[in-house]
């Protein structure tokens, strides 16, 4: 994405990333759930299960037809929606990928990790190829997008004989009255949990297109898909501890030692991608995106404190869905929805790109503290609100220090700079006492649980 956000230039790369939120934004209206709801039910119950698939599998196809015919639609009806050709090219990638993710979600209910895993190298090694190749060969916005359209179209075409060779019984079945029965009803909450996240990622870009301009939408999301990408070290991170939420949920005084742990250790984390970074913000957007993005370097920078919060947000709401309190997350997730459309509009209106990542920086904080405020409900949980003080001190000591070292031994080459910048943090922290010699083993046995899980 670095690469084709680089190559494409803000304008071209705001249209193929407008574009892809609208096809996003779309599908989530006829997701339904099933991806999730299919590991759980395939996962327990083994004489239903090749039912469930083929009413699941009739019931994503019947949904793609729904979702053109509503596009098709909507395009003749409305001035509102741009770009058409791009938006029906890239219709293509959203039902592939779409259908590749229901396939993997049957492997992870079959617990056949092996096909999952092939799945996602064989995905992502076309993916890079052919759309580099491209880009290479033509920096052309049409070619590309025909390219990543083909590309998701092959690996899901892959991923499906994979799926045939696990499901003996695959055919979809269109017997509409099973269908709401058996996954729609199951599958709502879910459903409603998945638009809304979709809705939350994809709404700023929409907003930016008809409010603002392709560029900005660009300059936006070059920040915004460094977000999408961090979040792949929560993940990573809560995974292996997963399975003791689930098992620690009602034991209080043991849940909160780890959560204060875990969130400790993230914000830690955290902080050496983001404030150096931040500090270097300039360098940082000319090293990755060249000089078209220098001012996008102010809205990068904006974008990368919202970590923090999406960090959190990651380990509580991990601790809430695990705890099956998705209904209670759902609300929460609703009302922050509701009031983040309505900051984008005042941020959008007011500062474009500058708008949006601010009023993402203020939708991903209401988020934290409405999950962390829930979880705290539920769950009685002591947050350390002092740990949260003493990092507001070291990111105040490491940024003053930073700008006083760096103005007198500023080498000019960034890595450089960032490597120098992200020791200072790091002394910090040590002197503060937010790392300790106790979090490195921590974290190297999370990381080791991860490896077997892996």
């Amino acid at each position: 994405m670095i690469f084709s956000t680089r190559i494409l230039g803000p304008e071209n790369f705001g249209i193929f990333a407008y574009s892809i939120s609208l096809i996003g934004l779309l599908l989530a209206f006829f997701e339904f759930g099933i991806s999730i709801l299919s590991t759980k039910v395939i996962s327990s119950k083994e004489n239903t299960r090749e039912e469930f698939i083929r009413y699941a599998f009739g019931l994503r196809l019947i949904s793609y037809l729904v979702a053109l015919m509503l596009l098709v639609f909507l395009y003749q009806t409305t001035s509102l929606l741009k770009h058409q050709l791009i938006v029906y090219t890239l219709f293509i990638y959203g039902i592939s990928n779409s259908l590749t993710i229901f396939f993997r979600s049957v492997f992870r209910g079959y617990e056949v990790m092996k096909k999952e895993a092939l799945s996602i190298i064989i995905d992502r090694t076309i993916v890079i190829s052919l759309c580099c190749t491209v880009l290479f060969i033509s920096p052309s916005l049409e070619l590309f997008v025909v390219t990543y359209s083909i590309a998701f179209f092959a690996s899901a075409a892959i991923t499906f004989f994979f799926f045939k060779d696990q499901v003996i019984n695959w055919l979809p079945s269109f017997d509409l009255k099973e269908i709401n029965l058996r996954v729609i009803k199951p599958g709502s909450v879910f459903a409603v949990m998945n638009i809304l996240l979709i809705a939350r990622t994809n709404i700023p870009s929409l907003i930016l297109e008809n409010f603002s301009s392709s560029v900005q939408v660009g300059f936006f999301n070059s920040g915004y898909r460094l977000l999408t990408s961090y979040l792949l070290i929560p993940t990573v991170f809560v995974t292996p501890i997963y399975p003791i939420f689930v098992r620690l949920h009602n034991r209080k005084k043991l849940l909160s030692k780890l959560i204060n742990n875990s969130s400790r250790l993230i914000l830690a984390i955290t902080s050496f991608l983001v404030l150096p970074f931040f500090f270097l913000k300039e360098e940082f957007t000319l090293f990755l995106y060249g000089q078209e993005y220098i001012d996008a370097s102010h809205t990068i920078g904006i974008l990368l404190f919202c970590m923090f919060a999406m960090g959190l947000t990651v380990i509580f709401g991990s601790l809430i869905s695990a705890s099956d309190h998705q209904k209670t997350a759902n609300k929460a997730i609703a009302i922050e929805v509701i009031l983040g459309i309505v900051i984008f509009f005042i941020g959008i209106k007011s500062s474009a790109a500058n708008g949006a990542a601010l009023a993402a920086l203020i939708m991903e904080c209401i988020m934290a503290l409405v999950l962390i405020y829930v979880s705290r409900r539920l769950f009685e949980i002591d947050v350390l609100f002092k740990l949260v003080l003493k990092f507001l001190l070291v990111m105040a000591i490491s940024y003053t220090t930073m700008l006083f070292v760096l103005d007198k031994l500023k080498f000019e080459i960034f890595l450089l700079d960032a490597f120098l910048a992200t020791g200072i943090l790091l002394l910090v922290h040590l002197i503060v006492g937010t790392i300790s010699k106790e979090d490195f083993k921590r974290l190297s046995r999370i990381f080791y649980k991860l490896k077997e899980r892996v």
